[in-house]
């Protein structure tokens, strides 16, 4: 990220995905990576959960600006749910869709077979 505000320094500052980033005075003092960790309220599955903070305040090209990024640790727990729920997605499709197939293929293989019997 440093290398990318070195090449293309923000007047104004950003903020994106979990990213903050604001111009500072340059009399702010610098400091480097400030980790910390809070329980907090998750409104979206309504239980408690980790906010992983770091923190920093850099000079790039001649202009200081106070970093701040959330989350950068996804839980172990997290991954498992959405790896479960997207295999479990793409199980039903596939046999959703071999079904259709088969029946539709079968209709018109064993169409001849069924004239057949119809005529018997």
């Amino acid at each position: 990220m440093l290398k990318y505000l070195e090449m293309r320094p923000p007047i104004n500052g950003f903020v994106r995905n979990k990213t903050i980033l604001e111009p500072v005075s340059g009399e702010t003092v610098l400091y480097g990576p400030i980790f910390s960790d809070t329980l907090i309220q998750n409104e979206h599955f309504g239980k408690m959960e980790n906010q992983i903070k770091l923190e920093s305040v850099v000079e790039i090209a001649e202009q200081r600006y106070h970093i701040i990024q959330f989350d950068l640790i996804v839980e172990s727990d997290d991954i498992i749910k959405t790896v479960t729920k997207s295999m479990l997605i793409t199980f039903l499709i596939l046999l959703f869709s071999t079904v259709l197939i088969a029946l539709f293929i079968s209709y018109y293989l064993l169409a001849p077979f069924r004239i057949l019997l119809t005529n018997i």
